[in-house]
């Protein structure tokens, strides 16, 4: 009679397979759950009002039920493996930190989404930018983690008395990291720059604002160019924000002509040409007419002024460009002379 001979460790191995089989139905499970709750939350018929704060909860909870589902697999393996009472003990608390981790997590996406939301509703109140998404997710970790260890039985008085000591040395660490923090809060709370306001600064970079977070501005150039400047600096420049507060704004553009010019066949070319640009270049032309306005007997002619609105700053390089083309050659056609500067000297004979 044949007899069959058992690996080595056979037993071992035999043990474990209970625990490892519920490890991975666990985890299966919770891959279907995760996909099915998401799927499911998707279906659910909203109104339009509703819809952001529907994607932000399911952005929330994405991810967690694997996470909640693998942990309960764990608690179930716990209790059907012989272990020694210190290690018992070890994986309940380990557990029970992961869940108030991750309770933590989806509340800091909440959180972090309900300012976003909030903020776009409320844009003349609070502008859109990560730095206020940051604070609160910050806020809510650190409200979670206290409340994880005080869960633990890990006193957290010594750990805040320890943090009020260390305060100092870690303010003094970290004093460009905390002045771009404030000064990002300064920009922010001033409701004086916004992201998507164009700016220039006294140190010639403009653009776009992209966004203000804890450490710096991005801005977005015209030639899509990113520019990154840290908070202090911005809260120290000179800022032209051509975007507040609306961002339609006048245009002056200077020109002249020859003292032998007839000005009100000047004005009316002009103006038709300006008008004739801005049906072109723009989509729905402002209502405000544009102007002409005559104002200095200069050296080599008059010079006048082209006054008209444009919806944003990005309008103007080729408007202006269009403009310009447009009335050198109808200058040409009506023989409007735009003068070169000249300068008579008389020489007296003594």
């Amino acid at each position: 009679m044949n007899t069959i001979t058992l690996p080595i460790g056979w037993d071992t191995l035999q043990l474990w397979m209970l625990p490892a089989a519920i490890i991975l139905i666990s985890l299966l499970t919770g891959i279907l759950l995760n996909r099915l709750v998401s799927q499911r939350l998707r279906a659910i018929p909203l109104s339009e009002s509703m819809e952001q704060a529907h994607e932000l909860f399911v952005h929330a909870f994405r991810g967690i039920p694997i996470l909640w589902s693998l942990m309960g697999g764990i608690y179930l393996t716990t209790r059907t493996v012989s272990l020694s009472t210190n290690i018992q003990q070890f994986l309940a608390s380990a557990l029970l930190a992961l869940v108030l981790l991750s309770a933590t997590l989806v509340a800091a996406r909440i959180v972090g989404g309900l300012a976003t939301l909030y903020a776009k509703r409320a844009q003349t109140i609070l502008p859109t930018t990560s730095i206020l998404v940051t604070i609160a997710e910050v806020f809510v970790f650190l409200l979670g983690a206290l409340i994880t260890l005080e869960s633990l039985g890990i006193s957290i008085t010594p750990i805040l008395t320890a943090l009020g000591v260390g305060g100092l040395a870690v303010a003094l660490a970290l004093q460009d990291t905390l002045a771009n923090l404030f000064a990002g809060l300064s920009i922010l709370f001033s409701r004086q720059l916004r992201p998507g306001d164009y700016i220039c600064l006294s140190t010639k970079e403009e653009g776009h604002i992209s966004d203000i977070n804890w450490r710096s501005t991005t801005i977005r150039t015209l030639s899509q160019q990113t520019v990154i400047i840290p908070n202090v600096k911005v809260a120290q420049s000179i800022i032209t924000n051509y975007s507040f507060p609306s961002p339609q704004l006048s245009v002056v553009i200077p020109a002249s002509v020859a003292y032998d010019s007839n000005l009100e066949q000047v004005e009316a070319i002009t103006l038709e040409e300006v008008n004739a640009v801005l049906r072109e270049t723009m989509e729905s032309p402002p209502q405000e007419e544009p102007l002409i306005r005559f104002h200095t007997f200069g050296d080599s002619g008059i010079a006048f002024n082209i006054i008209f609105t444009v919806h944003e700053y990005s309008e103007l390089s080729p408007l202006r460009h269009a403009l310009i083309k447009r009335l050198i050659k109808r200058y040409r056609q009506e023989g409007i002379v735009i003068p070169y500067p000249t300068q008579e000297v008389y020489l007296k004979n003594h």
